[in-house]
C-alpha cells in the first residue's frame, strides 16, 4: 500500500476548488472585456432617410375602380425604375450641383432602396449610408430625379407627387453592434480556457 500520497482534508479540497474558480473567473472576465473592446471598434452606425412619393393619374376619389387598379398595378414597376440607372444617373447629375457632398453613382445605387405597400399608390424611397446628411440628401434628390425621369420612361405614368423632404428629425438610426454577442463569446472562451488551465495545474500539483 502506497502511503506516500498526501491525504487531503475537506478544507484542502475547498481551497483547491476556490483557486480553480478564481482562475476561471479571471480569464472569463479578461476575455469578455477583450472581445467587447474589439467588437466596439468594429461596430458601425447606419442612417436611413425616407421620402415618399405618390404616382397617380388623379387625386379624385370618385375615380372608377379600373383607373385605380391600373395605377396600383404599375406601382411595383415604378419602384423598380427608381433603383435603375436612368434615375440614379439623374440623381447623380442633380447631386453634382451640391459641392459640399462628394457622392458617386455607385454610392447612390448602393444606398437607394424602395418600399411599397399593397393597395397603396405611395412609394417610399429610402437611402441608407453611414452619414446622416448624405442619406437625407440622397433620399430627397432621388425623389426629385424620379419625378423627372419616370414620365420620360413611362409617358402614361400619371402625376408624381412628392411628399415633404426627409429631415434630420425622421432619420432612422441603426447601430450595427455585436458587442453583446462578442462579450458572451469571450466570456465562454475565457471560462473554457480557465477550466483547462485549472485542471492542468491541479493535476500537476496534486495528482502527479
Amino acid at each position: 500500500m502506497d502511503n506516500s500520497k498526501k491525504k487531503y482534508s475537506l478544507n484542502d479540497i475547498l481551497l483547491i476548488l476556490w483557486k480553480n474558480i478564481i482562475i476561471i473567473i479571471i480569464l472569463a472576465v479578461a476575455f469578455s472585456s477583450m472581445f467587447g473592446i474589439i467588437a466596439k471598434k468594429k461596430q458601425h452606425v447606419s442612417y436611413t432617410a425616407t421620402r415618399n412619393i405618390m404616382i397617380t393619374h388623379s387625386l379624385n376619389t370618385r375615380r372608377s375602380n379600373s383607373e385605380i387598379n391600373s395605377d396600383l398595378t404599375m406601382i411595383p414597376t415604378y419602384a423598380e425604375l427608381i433603383q435603375d440607372r436612368p434615375v440614379i444617373n439623374e440623381a447623380y447629375s442633380l447631386l453634382t450641383k451640391n459641392p459640399k457632398m462628394n457622392v458617386t453613382r455607385d454610392d447612390i445605387a448602393e444606398a437607394v432602396k424602395t418600399d411599397t405597400k399593397p393597395q397603396s399608390l405611395i412609394i417610399s424611397i429610402k437611402a441608407t449610408t453611414d452619414n446622416k446628411d448624405k442619406s437625407i440628401l440622397i433620399a430627397n434628390t432621388t425623389a426629385a430625379a424620379a419625378k423627372n425621369i419616370i414620365p420620360k420612361i413611362q409617358p402614361g405614368s400619371g402625376n408624381i407627387y412628392l411628399y415633404p423632404k426627409a429631415t434630420t428629425k425622421n432619420v432612422n438610426v441603426e447601430n450595427h453592434s455585436k458587442v453583446k454577442k462578442y462579450t458572451i463569446l469571450g466570456a465562454a472562451l475565457g471560462a473554457l480556457l480557465g477550466m483547462v488551465i485549472a485542471f492542468v495545474i491541479t493535476s500537476w500539483k496534486h495528482l502527479v
